[in-house]
This record gives structure tokens, C-alpha cells and sequence, in this order.
């Protein structure tokens, strides 16, 4: 039996249950009328494709501890998969290092989607059966509150040459 994913106003009294049954039966939902705004997700666009064209990248190379920064080309694979994902990307903590090249609007950002994932995270908690809503240490949008382990991984997906690995592809399916 197939099942759509839903699409879910931000706003509609009945979004958590909504929320998770797409989730359950699909493991995806589409949510609309959110606070975050078009303009700045595009700005953010337009900054990191500034960034990925800069050779100022490479300045920023990730930390193999803190894993912050710039992750290059063909850095990462699925688990299993023996080609590398054809993407490069660069992850941000709230803590981590920002490209001076990069503005306002990804901090701005970043904020904006942990602020809808508290909101997301307390509607699963609302639907949560009571048997395992007990386990929760502490409420779910707790975890992610002032958490220094919030990430915005930011991905760029250059251009194919056609020179690719066979079989390589932009980004095989992960785990996590």
C-alpha cells in the first residue's frame, strides 16, 4: 500500500498528529507556512556558492576532532559503499568557525531551523505512546536546546564532468 507524505501547515491545530503519521507512514512530512523565509534561505544559497567557488575553502578544512569546517570533494562515503559521494559540504556548530565570506544569514538560519525542530521535536513527544514517552530523560526539544551538538551541514553538489568513478553518485543512502 502506498502512502503520500504529507504536507503540513505550521499553523493547522492538528499538525503534530498530522506530523506523525506521515512520519509514520512515510518517514518524511513536507511542512508549509513556516517563519523561515524564502529571502533568506536564498541569501544563504548565495553565500555558500560563493564560498564553494573561492579557493579560500581549503583555509577552512575540517577538524578531525571537532569535526567543524570544510569537508572537500569526494571526503565522504556511505557506510558499506566503496565510491565517494560527489558532494563536498561544510558543517556548522554554533560554536565553529564561519568563512569571513559568509554572512549573517546562515548564523540567522540556523537559528531559524533549530527553533522549528524544538517545535517538530515536541510534536512527536505529544504523540509519543506514555510507555515510551516515560523513558525520555528529559523532554525531546529539551535535547536540542543550548545544545553545542546542533549541526547545519551545508552541501554543494558540483557540476558532473562525466569523468566520474563508475557507479559513483551524489550521494549514496547513509545511515545517520
Amino acid at each position: 500500500m502506498l502512502h503520500d507524505v504529507l504536507t503540513i501547515s505550521y499553523s493547522d491545530p492538528e499538525a503534530p498528529i498530522l506530523f506523525e503519521n506521515s512520519l509514520k507512514n512515510t518517514g518524511f512530512a513536507v511542512i508549509k507556512d513556516h517563519a523561515i523565509k524564502a529571502d533568506l534561505i536564498n541569501r544563504v544559497y548565495d553565500e555558500w556558492n560563493t564560498y564553494f567557488s573561492s579557493d579560500s575553502k581549503m583555509d577552512f578544512i575540517f577538524d578531525e576532532e571537532k569535526q567543524d569546517g570544510y569537508f572537500p570533494y569526494l571526503t565522504e562515503n556511505a557506510k558499506g559503499s566503496t565510491s565517494k559521494d560527489l558532494k563536498e559540504f561544510y558543517h556548522i556548530y554554533q560554536w565553529g568557525r564561519i568563512p569571513d565570506i559568509i554572512g549573517s544569514s546562515t548564523m540567522a538560519l540556523y537559528n531559524q531551523l533549530t527553533e522549528v525542530a524544538s517545535l517538530l521535536l515536541g510534536w512527536i513527544e505529544s504523540c509519543a505512546p506514555s510507555e515510551v514517552a516515560k523513558l525520555f530523560s528529559i523532554s525531546l526539544k529539551d535535547m536540542i536546546k543550548d545544545s553545542r551538538l546542533n549541526l547545519f551541514r551545508v552541501i554543494h553538489y558540483p557540476p558532473m564532468t562525466g569523468n566520474e568513478e563508475q557507479g559513483a553518485i551524489r550521494a549514496a543512502p547513509h545511515q545517520d
